[in-house]
């Protein structure tokens, strides 16, 4: 519940002053929150109702996160709020990029173990 008056807080600051630096901790202090909601509902023998409540909580942390961090790329795509930032070569960009890189090089050699796998089961 202090997590969540906390959030609330932080979102109305970041609301006020736009700056960049308090969404991207408000987007961390969400994935902490979450996680944090998992160590509960997973580690702890508390009563059903209060893990459901945390399940809850987990729901709207991810909602939350998704939509304020797709605002987030929209408004870094678009410069900022002048309009004069960069807009090319992004971090968020070369993260994903890189992201997708490996799942792809992941799937490739997954692929490749189970023909190798089929293989030696149509060779028997």
């Amino acid at each position: 519940m202090v997590f969540d008056m906390v959030f609330a807080c932080w979102s109305y600051s970041c609301y006020l002053t736009l700056k960049e630096w308090q969404i991207v901790v408000y987007l961390v202090m969400l994935a902490a929150g979450v996680i944090q909601a998992f160590c509960n509902v997973f580690g702890d023998n508390t009563g059903t109702l209060q893990q459901v409540g945390l399940m809850v909580n987990i729901c709207f942390y991810v909602f939350a996160g998704y939509y304020v961090g797709r605002k987030y790329y929209f408004f870094r795509l678009t410069g900022g709020i002048h309009g004069t930032g960069p807009r090319e070569n992004l971090l968020e960009d070369k993260i994903y990029n890189g992201a997708a890189d490996a799942v792809a090089q992941g799937g490739n050699y997954m692929g490749a173990k189970v023909n190798e796998a089929m293989d030696k089961d149509d060779a028997k």
